[in-house]
């Protein structure tokens, strides 16, 4: 599980910009370096007219659910990925292309927008990349 770390000084402090007792931040720091996903999701309101929306997780299992269609109506068009690389201490982030896993789980293989592969490892366990499957692979650009 993440967590959010904010700081006092990054608290909005116009009088209109919270309701009592209501605090809220412009920006909020994440304080694990775990990949965090920026999901663009989706749905049909009318013939000619569709919604979007943007969903921030840095739970795997949430991307694959909306990459099945899981959660009608919302359809999901498109993922970012915000990740800390090595040697790079800063967080960048990125157009995800596809997402690959091992079937028992622990190592993850991202593709990102410059076709760089990035291998998440947490548990630091050995992998065989024969066994690796691709649970999300985004739509080809238009």
């Amino acid at each position: 599980m993440s967590f959010f770390r904010t700081y006092k000084k990054s608290e909005l402090k116009i009088a209109h910009g919270a309701e009592p007792g209501e605090q809220r931040w412009p920006f909020v720091q994440i304080g694990l370096p775990t990949p965090v996903y920026l999901m663009q999701l989706e749905r049909d309101v009318e013939e000619d007219a569709t919604i979007g929306y943007e969903i921030l997780t840095a739970d795997l299992a949430e991307l694959i659910n909306f990459s099945e269609g899981r959660y009608p109506p919302l359809r999901l068009v498109s993922v970012d990925l915000l990740i800390s690389m090595p040697p790079v201490s800063r967080r960048t982030f990125h157009a995800l292309r596809e997402v690959w896993t091992p079937p028992d789980g622990g190592f993850f293989r991202f593709i990102v927008d410059d076709q760089v592969t990035l291998d998440f490892n947490p548990f630091q366990s050995r992998f065989d990349p024969a066994t690796l499957q691709c649970i999300f692979k985004a739509p080809p650009a238009e």
